[in-house]
């Protein structure tokens, strides 16, 4: 509660001094701050029922995921507007700053943060240490380690299978449900204008024109987010054996900390690997078909298109790495502060791309965001771009992995 009042008023305070309208201002950050407290009840929920952590780490994420679901809905269907009142996301955006305050969605977050938070106090009332209140709902499994010639990556891919599979199947729900979403786009805005007043972040992306490539990277913007946050979460597996000790158990053996590092870049590499081609499979599947059928224009080059939907989530997949390399490096160097730390990288980029796109900030602040730096791969005038950000990202990935494994290797575990 105190970490979500503050990064509320932080945001307000930036929104104040960068000369926005204070009250207009102190409503987004209200806002920011009722879906902190929403997210941090529905983690108690979570935690509660879940048998481990990394099970409690997936389930959140598919919460998360299943939020943004329901709002991409409301936005795109007049008659589902009402959803916009079923999730933290939607009831910040109600609150509609700089477009006519309304406090009433603020109040509906803050009674509906205190009822899920008072559950989740009462089900870890009843529930043994360690253990989920409902056995093996959520859960993530930690998998085998396995033998064989690449026995360390191997043992590596075992511990986070579960929660690599989560993602995988986060990532394929995802792109299913947005491609499908791509029905009646254009009709959307030229039959429903009010169905973007007061929600910048449509209306910024109405104003370059509602095409479904538009719409696609749109939607590629937030499936990047969720590709950064699945590093982290596996990126942090290497931490938890840490803690738990298993680490030193495996280092008992003949194995190197700098190979053993390696080999959760490699788990990091193939589950965030993965949950791109879910999502690129499921916006293709569902988005190609409604192109073909509605014989949009794209429909003259289907195969192009999904072309492009692919490169432009891939080069989307460097900024999530480049978060998996931080991990690494608090982790070597910092390990009690390496959640935090890695955590909070993650949303100040995701709140400085949010930025960006709302308000007028500075070009060098913008640019501190890896996902400021894509090329344009997609859009109503694809000029291709170039790709030295997703480049220097991956570089910068390598490098912090590297310098990870180098502390890691220079100090003791952790008791």
């Amino acid at each position: 509660a105190i970490g979500s009042a503050c990064a509320g008023a932080a945001c307000a305070a930036a929104a104040i001094a960068g000369g926005l309208e204070a009250a207009d201002s102190l409503a987004m950050g209200a806002g920011i701050a009722m879906v902190g407290l929403c997210s941090a009840s529905s983690a108690l929920v979570v935690t509660a029922v879940a048998p481990s952590a990394r099970g409690a780490t997936a389930g959140g994420m598919t919460l998360l995921l299943v939020w943004f679901s329901i709002r991409g809905l409301a936005l795109m269907r007049e008659s589902a507007g009402f959803l916009s009142w079923a999730t933290p996301f939607g009831l910040a955006q109600e609150m509609r700053p700089w477009a006519g305050v309304r406090w009433g969605p603020f109040a509906v977050g803050v009674a509906a943060a205190a009822a899920v938070g008072a559950l989740g106090l009462l089900l870890h009332s009843g529930r043994q240490w360690g253990a989920g209140r409902f056995g093996a709902f959520l859960s993530a499994g930690r998998g085998r380690a396995c033998s064989g010639p690449n026995g360390l990556v191997a043992t590596a891919m075992g511990a986070t299978r579960g929660m690599r599979r989560w993602w995988l199947a986060c990532g394929l729900a995802f792109g299913l449900l947005y491609g499908a979403l791509t029905v009646g786009i254009r009709d959307s805005l030229d039959a429903v204008p009010s169905l973007f007043e007061g929600r910048l972040l449509m209306a910024k992306l109405a104003e370059s024109g509602l095409t479904v490539e538009n719409f696609l990277k749109a939607i590629l913007v937030y499936g990047g987010y969720m590709v950064g946050a699945c590093a982290v979460s596996i990126a942090l597996a290497g931490l938890r054996d840490e803690e738990s000790g298993r680490l030193g158990r495996l280092l008992a053996a003949p194995v190197g900390r700098g190979r053993w590092m390696a080999a959760q870049a490699a788990a990091v590499l193939a589950g965030s690997g993965a949950l791109v081609v879910a999502a690129v499979a499921g916006l293709v599947a569902t988005a190609i078909p409604v192109v073909l059928v509605d014989e949009l224009p794209e429909a003259s080059d289907p195969w192009g298109l999904a072309w492009r939907v692919a490169l432009a989530a891939a080069a989307l997949w460097p900024a999530a790495l480049l978060h998996g390399g931080v991990v690494f490096a608090a982790h070597g160097w910092m390990p009690r502060a390496a959640r935090a730390v890695s955590w909070g990288v993650l949303v100040a980029a995701l709140l400085l791309a949010v930025s960006s796109m709302l308000v007028d900030v500075p070009r060098w602040l913008a640019g501190l965001s890896p996902y400021a730096h894509q090329p344009d791969v997609l859009g109503a005038e694809t000029a291709g771009g170039t790709w030295t950000g997703p480049a220097v990202c991956l570089a910068l990935a390598a490098i912090l992995t590297f310098v990870g494994a180098r502390g890691l290797s220079r100090r003791d575990l952790m008791a």
